[in-house]
């Protein structure tokens, strides 16, 4: 209750219009549910495999949708919420705040789809250096090293490609829009744009100038 509380009071105070949002605010809600209603199911059966749920499909959505301190702080709570369910929080709070972070940073610029395989691959090295690390740090010495939290880390990793479809999901759902929608909006093979090319082909070329002027101005800016 605490911890959404504070994210509540960080809305109200530097992101309000999330906060005036009703979609946005179930959004955010619903995700957070979703999270920890799997991971208490996972705990449940085996608290042992609470490193395969993708926790970080939370601040992939988050910063798709929102911006970056949004999504980081989202994220922040989430984890927090979620650390009074697993055996050893220290370490999980460690492991997925680190890791959140680094999917916050390389989801900057989204806009392929290629980039959810780039974003596996973070979540697998993150992790893997964390672990690896943590256990030369405390023992110092190598084949006290479990290989089977690297199968535990590449599994999370492909869980979190689910990101993807569930961004057109909750694009529908809560009727928001991404950059990857308005990519694929503003692809030429669109039919919309393909029959405006077909009966305004001078009208087409300005509009794709116009557009190619407006994103340099935003690139510079």
């Amino acid at each position: 209750a605490m911890a959404m509380v504070a994210l509540y009071l960080f809305l109200l105070n530097t992101r309000h219009t999330i906060l005036g949002d009703n979609r946005k605010v179930t959004f955010v809600l619903v995700v957070i549910a979703l999270i920890s209603a799997f991971m208490a199911l996972v705990v449940r059966v085996n608290a042992e495999w609470t490193l395969l749920v993708p926790i970080c499909i939370v601040p992939i959505l988050m910063r798709v949708f929102f911006d970056m301190r949004a999504a980081l702080y989202i994220h922040l709570t989430t984890v927090i919420i979620l650390a009074s369910l697993v055996p050893n929080s220290y370490e999980f709070i460690f492991y997925q705040l680190v890791t959140g972070i680094m999917c916050i940073i390389a989801v900057r610029d989204l806009e392929r789809r290629s980039q959810f395989f780039v974003l596996s691959v973070v979540i697998f090295v993150s992790y893997s250096l964390i672990y690896t690390f943590g256990v030369l740090s405390q023992e110092s010495n190598l084949l006290l090293i479990n290989p089977e939290r690297y199968l535990m880390f590449f599994l999370n990793a492909l869980l979190t490609l689910m990101a993807y479809p569930l961004i057109y999901l909750f694009e529908r759902v809560f009727g928001m829009t991404t950059n990857l929608t308005l990519m694929e909006l503003s692809s030429t093979g669109h039919p919309a744009l393909r029959e405006l090319s077909k009966r305004a082909p001078g009208t087409f070329q300005h509009s794709m100038q116009v557009a190619n002027i407006a994103e340099d101005l935003i690139s510079e800016i």
